[in-house]
């Protein structure tokens, strides 16, 4: 995945006790996992997040911190079971996004959102709050991505509102919560967002020319005019010929 903002990317797949790294600006994504207790690999994931922060300033004015998960220095946690799973990418300092799978009726579903982060100086400046510690999140979702055995792929920009002071935006987005085979993703079930198609616009069909307006009377016996009207004719027909419908206009 490869969409960046304010100069920090995220690409990631994870990995439960190792982290792969590469420098933001590449063009090949991270790959993380998730493993159980057994050592095999039971969520995968990949993808990019930014995020767009409010908050207040010290003369009470708002400010906007915007910020994406960098391409090192990340630690990976998670958890797996046959119908919860989750993962934790926590970066800077007290910084973490994080999202919990469930499973209902065969559907893997993503069920919670949350971004942990700190109104750090660096990030935050003139921020009235300097150090208190944030929790953004959404939670009770029910949003179902694909079948239990399959990989949802979503490349799409896909906002995620958590709450009215974060806004994130996830892009190029796969990843497989449960049911993972050799540590390799399934079947793709594909967002709408990646198989909506854009219609062109149907051209109206040429009308004919405004006829011209005449005059029309009617005379009674004798001879004076009992009715006027000025008015433009149009006659239409309709036709078959071998069971195809034709039109005339004159």
């Amino acid at each position: 995945m490869e969409v960046c903002r304010q100069g920090y990317e995220l690409c990631w797949h994870f990995a439960l006790g190792s982290v792969a790294s590469s420098k933001a600006g590449t063009t090949d994504p991270l790959h993380f996992n998730v493993t159980n207790k057994d050592g095999k690999v039971c969520l995968l994931i990949e993808g990019s997040a930014t995020f767009d922060v409010k908050y207040t300033l010290k003369d009470n004015s708002n400010g906007t911190a915007s910020f994406g998960i960098p391409a090192d220095a990340v630690v990976v946690a998670g958890n797996c079971a046959d119908a919860a799973s989750n993962i934790s990418v926590s970066f800077f300092s007290g910084y973490a996004f994080n999202l919990s799978f469930t499973v209902v009726e065969d559907k893997s579903l993503l069920s919670a959102v949350s971004l942990d982060y700190v109104y750090d100086t660096e990030r935050f400046p003139n921020a009235s709050d300097v150090g208190e510690a944030v929790v953004a999140q959404v939670t009770g979702l029910s949003l179902a991505l694909s079948s239990a055995t399959e990989s949802y792929r979503c490349h799409a920009s896909v906002p995620v509102a958590l709450g009215d002071r974060v806004n994130a935006v996830v892009a190029d987005v796969r990843l497989q919560a449960f049911n993972v085979v050799n540590a390799t993703y399934g079947d793709e079930s594909v967002c709408t967002e990646d198989t909506v198609t854009t219609v062109a616009p149907t051209t109206p069909a040429p009308q004919p020319a405004t006829p011209p307006v005449n005059s029309f009377v009617v005379v009674d016996d004798n001879n004076v005019t009992c009715l006027r009207v000025d008015a433009g004719i149009r006659f239409e027909i309709l036709y078959k010929v071998n069971a195809t419908v034709m039109r005339r206009q004159w």
